[in-house]
Formats: structure tokens, C-alpha cells, sequence
């Protein structure tokens, strides 16, 4: 942010075209937020991955096992992505 763009409100800055394209670019109380939000998503997706991982011998047949597999496979896929 510019100098003049760190006394606005964030909500200004974004709406007059600012970007949030850093850590440094964003104030410690949006960044704070941003990582309680992104920590509760990751283990949100590990929960949900260990459930279905549970259940993949439990299926029905194979084709249920094969999406269990990938359901399992594509959550915790997703919580790596934004580790």
C-alpha cells in the first residue's frame, strides 16, 4: 500500500482499486483474519478426509470405494494447497 492508501480503511483502498498482492500489503488485523479463516478451511478438509477414509472398506462395492478414495484424496488435496 501507499502511504496515503495506509490511512484509509481497507474497504476504501480496495474499492478505489487497491490490491492485496503481499503479506506486507495487508493490515495485521485482515492478515490475522485471513490465517484464522484459512486454518479453520485446512481443518475443516482434514476432518472431512479422515471421515470418508474411514468408510472406503466399508462401501459397497467398488465403484463406491473408488469415490470414497477420491472424495479422501481431493479434501486433503485441498487443505495442501493452501498449506
Amino acid at each position: 500500500m501507499t502511504d496515503d492508501a495506509e490511512t484509509m480503511p481497507i474497504e476504501d483502498y480496495l474499492a478505489k482499486g487497491g490490491q492485496l498482492t503481499s503479506p506486507g500489503n495487508v493490515p495485521p488485523r485482515y492478515r490475522g483474519e485471513l490465517l484464522r479463516l484459512m486454518a479453520s478451511f485446512v481443518d475443516s478438509e482434514l476432518a472431512a478426509s479422515a471421515g470418508f477414509a474411514d468408510t472406503i472398506n466399508t462401501a459397497p462395492g467398488i465403484t463406491a470405494r473408488i469415490a470414497a478414495c477420491r472424495i479422501t484424496l481431493e479434501k486433503a488435496d485441498h487443505a495442501e494447497r493452501v498449506l
